[in-house]
């Protein structure tokens, strides 16, 4: 599992760096395409890495993190939610 937070642009390095990561072994990437709100990214990390600790797999921690954020009435804005991708498993 990688967790990346690596575009400096919108979309920068989207295409390429989760297919790195998935060529080399990692089941599961998760991306972002532009640089998110601090708090939405804490509050992202929060929630998944709480659920992954549980002994969620990761695609079920990314989906009950991006159902948190959409339900959270701060958060629900599609620019807060929206720059997770998920690739993979």
């Amino acid at each position: 599992l990688v967790f990346s937070n690596i575009s400096p642009a919108a979309g920068g390095l989207s295409r390429y760096a989760p297919m790195l990561f998935l060529a080399a072994g990692s089941r599961t990437v998760i991306t972002t395409m532009w640089q998110g709100e601090r708090k939405a990214k804490k509050y992202f990390g929060e929630v998944f890495y709480t659920n992954l600790m549980a002994g969620i797999p990761a695609s079920a921690a990314y989906h009950q993190a991006m159902i948190a954020m959409a339900g959270n009435p701060e958060l629900s804005r599609l620019h807060r939610w929206g720059l997770y991708y998920q690739f993979g498993r």
